[in-house]
């Protein structure tokens, strides 16, 4: 072995002691982030809009703690201040409403003052609270709402 393969395996073993756990750490930083959740409605499939409203937020078990796999959520934003100016600016798209209701959609309003950041912020304060103290539900609600996926048996007697 020369002296200057042995320096060659030096740097090959330096290289890797220091290279490597660089290029990890930065794989888990990369990986971190693409793992925050997202509220964008773009990526769920949705427009960013339905008729004058813009879709604010989108909550799925996937961004928010304590709601059920069925459970899904848009907050549409009014793009008019004012719920008088609402009103007579009439940008309800029914038809759309109703599509994304049937769609199992829960629909949320907001005015234009509110932006995505503070909902986000308030959803995600939400969600830190609900790790660490447990989820409270109202089953009444709930089980109203999705009683017609049930099925009924002997076993589970209809209400």
């Amino acid at each position: 072995m020369t002296k200057n393969s042995g320096q060659r395996d030096f740097r090959t073993l330096l290289l890797c002691v220091i290279a490597l756990p660089i290029l990890v750490g930065v794989g888990a930083l990369v990986s971190l982030q693409s793992s925050k959740p997202t509220f964008d409605p773009a990526s769920f499939g949705l427009p960013e809009f339905v008729g004058d409203f813009r879709i604010l937020i989108v909550q799925t078990s996937d961004n928010t703690v304590c709601m059920l796999p069925i459970e899904k959520s848009l907050t549409l934003q009014a793009l008019v201040p004012g719920a008088k100016a609402l009103l007579d600016h009439d940008p309800i798209p029914v038809e759309s409403i109703q599509a994304l209701k049937e769609q199992g959609w829960d629909i949320l309003y907001t005015g234009p003052e509110t932006t995505r950041e503070e909902s986000v912020k308030v959803i995600e304060d939400r969600n830190e609270h609900n790790r660490a103290n447990g989820c409270f539900r109202s089953y009444a609600n709930l089980f109203a709402k999705y009683e017609h996926l049930i099925t009924w048996s002997p076993l589970i007697p209809a209400p």
